[in-house]
């Protein structure tokens, strides 16, 4: 799959099995939903052995030698930030509904994360993703450590699992997010503020921090705006891309 340039790659939820491209495909471009293992309602037979490196080239794959709209939901919006973070020349936009989650940077693959699944697996887990993917966008050493430094400044402590987890959730989100401003990439999160997964706080801290990111909140939606209030979501994103 090779999408237009100018229209919109819509990156599915990981594990989400309804995680549809939705009100994308009406919002005034044309928008291609990526097939892959595992992920949202996806054809592609179920496989859990995909890791980041694997994701990144389905992506390189599908987008042309030219801007495209880059969309994502939930750990969709990690990857479609990740991508853009190495090829910025070739994102007109990005587009984050819900961005975050959990498990959303494997630095193999998942299936291997879930054996034997304990929190100090997800703690070491979390971080071998983070130092591998993110902390490898920084050329100059410093710079990394410093934004590597902070970005784990809490630790990964998984003595207590709900604790951990809520941080994880928080340190998933922030990860990418972070980045962003770097990229010269404009960036709008679409956040339902009814979402039972996400910690919404580190978002918004992350938006208001940020002029490149401009946050659109869709009061009583869940995690997928796109399907769970498709009316204001289009509308939202008519008002960005047109």
């Amino acid at each position: 799959m090779e999408v237009a340039l100018g229209s919109i790659l819509f990156i599915p939820g990981q594990f989400s099995k309804g995680s549809h491209a939705g009100s994308l495909k009406t919002a005034g471009r044309p928008a291609e939903e990526m097939s892959l293992p595992g992920y949202g309602g996806s054809p592609a037979p179920e496989d859990s052995s995909f890791d980041t490196d694997f994701i990144l080239s389905q992506i390189d794959a599908a987008v042309p030698e030219g801007k495209v709209v880059l969309a994502g939901n939930s750990a969709g919006a990690q990857w479609a930030i990740l991508w853009a973070a190495r090829h910025p020349t070739r994102v007109e936009r990005l587009i984050l509904l819900n961005p975050g989650g959990f498990w959303a940077i494997p630095p193999a693959g998942v299936d291997l994360f879930m054996k034997d699944y304990t929190p100090e697996k997800l703690a070491k887990w979390d971080e071998a993703g983070i130092r591998k993917y993110f902390g490898a966008l920084f050329t100059n050493e410093q710079a990394r450590e410093a934004y590597l430094r902070d970005l784990l400044k809490d630790g990964f402590d998984p003595k207590a699992a709900s604790a951990y987890i809520r941080r994880s959730f928080e340190t998933s989100v922030y990860a990418p997010l972070g980045i962003v401003g770097s990229l010269g990439i404009h960036a709008d999160i679409i956040l339902g503020t009814a979402d039972s997964f996400l910690q919404l706080d580190p978002i918004r801290q992350a938006a208001f921090a940020d002029p490149m990111l401009h946050l659109h909140e869709i009061a009583g939606c869940g995690h997928m705006p796109q399907l769970d209030c498709p009316d204001e979501t289009e509308r939202i994103l008519r008002k960005i891309l047109n």
